[in-house]
């Protein structure tokens, strides 16, 4: 009624239909029967001071005669109940919907009797608030489903479940939950398993038999390991500290060359390429014997020490001197174990 109110004031004030609608918040059709209504019982502005708003409706909107042949359909009230969940909508705005669509309905004091009236047969639920679209209700279906893990043939029991929004109609989640989707992500949900782990003396985490390399700093510091199909990565205190390719089983080792102190990095960058190469620089028999000293050794790494100590001579007695050394070993047989230059 306050709004059939102001709409004779902003008539009576020469507006036009379209402004006043606009600024009412009402359809066009709407206002028009309005002031229709009014001026077919003689209403005009000012009203009388004294005139209720119960008393306005029922000069607008008289009750139909008892036994009147052609009764006022009843409003969708399932419809109503629906729409009465989406934000901003009222009853009054749904009345006034109704109202457009059948300008000869109720009276919005009846709608609201009758639209209560109905509500109350439905079954009593608790109340909970969901936002469209916001989460899916889960529900188990109670039989289980054997599956067969191809790798090992293992077999494992897996429960099925049905998710739904809360929209228990199609068309409700047309016009609640849908429009409050986003689109999926591009790139699928990857599937990972967390485990708590620490990194040993040598720096590595098991990951299924197979050793990851983090940096030495955190030795022996609990760490959590992200495992996905392709890739394992390592946490420490929330921040990702190292990532390996995921290679299962293999009792070997993935080590990233800046996770090792120095010390370690200098040994990891020598080869027995390099080796005879640095010797080949010195000398003849400076190449000779790093051969000898590889060749004897079931590995050649075994001979590092030893080959790298004599490289190392070089530098504090020259490379002539040092490469002259072979020829004095041999002219003294007593000093083969421990020849200097």
């Amino acid at each position: 009624m306050r709004k059939i109110r102001e709409a004779l004031r902003l008539s009576h004030g020469g507006l036009s239909t379209r402004v006043i609608a606009s600024s009412l918040g009402v359809g066009r059709t709407t206002l028009r029967e309005y002031l229709s209504r009014a001026r077919d019982v003689g209403l005009s502005w000012p009203l009388s001071s004294e005139l209720t708003d119960a008393e306005l409706e029922q000069l607008l909107f008289p009750p139909r005669p008892v036994g009147s042949s052609d009764l006022i359909p009843l409003p969708g009230w399932a419809y109503v109940h629906a729409e009465l969940r989406r934000k901003g909508v009222t009853l009054l705005l749904l009345w006034e919907e109704y109202r457009e669509v059948r300008p000869e309905g109720y009276g919005y004091s009846r709608y609201c009797e009758l639209y209560t009236r109905w509500e109350g047969k439905l079954s009593p639920v608790m109340r909970q608030r969901h936002p469209a679209g916001e989460r899916l209700f889960v529900d188990y279906a109670g039989h289980t489903v054997d599956v067969v893990d191809p790798q090992t043939g293992e077999v494992r029991t897996a429960q099925i479940f049905v998710a739904t929004f809360g929209a228990n109609r199609r068309a409700l989640f047309e016009t609640l939950d849908k429009p409050a989707l986003k689109p999926l992500p591009r790139e699928p949900y990857v599937y990972a398993e967390w485990k708590k782990c620490r990194a040993g003396l040598d720096y590595h985490v098991d990951i299924e038999r197979h050793y990851c390399s983090v940096p030495h700093q955190l030795l022996r510091q609990e760490l959590w390991a992200c495992i996905t199909a392709r890739i394992v990565e390592i946490y420490h205190k929330g921040q990702r500290v190292a990532a390996h390719q995921r290679i299962s089983g293999n009792c070997k080792h993935s080590t990233i060359r800046d996770h090792m102190p120095a010390n370690h990095r200098y040994q990891t960058d020598w080869t027995p390429e390099r080796i005879r190469t640095q010797a080949a620089r010195i000398g003849p028999n400076v190449e000779t014997f790093v051969e000898m000293v590889m060749r004897k050794r079931r590995h050649p790494e075994q001979g590092y020490r030893t080959c790298m100590g004599v490289l190392r001579l070089a530098k504090t007695f020259g490379a002539a001197r040092l490469d002259a050394a072979r020829d004095h070993t041999s002219r003294h047989p007593s000093h083969h174990r421990c020849a200097t230059p």
